[in-house]
């Protein structure tokens, strides 16, 4: 695992535990593209089923997860998602996004299966931000 300066780089997938990543404690992002930017990162791990984010994680950056098989990632504390970071995947049911204040475009675009999200009525998201049957409540 890279981290520079409370941020994550990239993650090689020899570094998950049976399709588990878990993120440090103190890493406030994840970098934008970071998967996508050697090869053993997680855009090759289809195997990654969940993460696990540190309360300090604050920014997920532009496709981090994108095209993913992920069952299971906690995302409460989570307060920017950028673009196409969840971008269809299409294993994730329900999430917790209560803490998020801005959600990019298609963050969740082509996550069929996602079915209900919870956001802080504050959230700025765009119409395409989930998939269309997704139920959206605000708290």
């Amino acid at each position: 695992m890279n981290i520079v300066d409370n941020i994550l780089i990239n993650v090689d997938c020899q570094e998950l535990d049976d399709g588990i990543l878990i993120v440090p404690d103190g890493v406030i992002e994840i970098e934008a593209d970071a998967p996508f930017k050697k090869p053993n990162t997680l855009i090759n791990s289809h195997f990654l089923k969940k993460v696990v984010l540190p309360a300090s994680l604050k920014k997920i950056g532009t496709n981090v997860f994108r095209h993913l098989a992920l069952e299971s990632i906690n995302l409460e504390n989570v307060e920017v998602i950028e673009e196409r970071a969840f971008q269809d995947c299409d294993k994730l049911v329900a999430l917790d996004l209560s803490s998020a204040k801005v959600i990019g475009r298609q963050a969740f675009a082509d996550s069929d299966k996602l079915e209900k999200v919870t956001l802080n009525k504050d959230c700025e998201y765009f119409k395409g931000s989930f998939p269309e049957d997704c139920e959206i409540i605000e708290i």
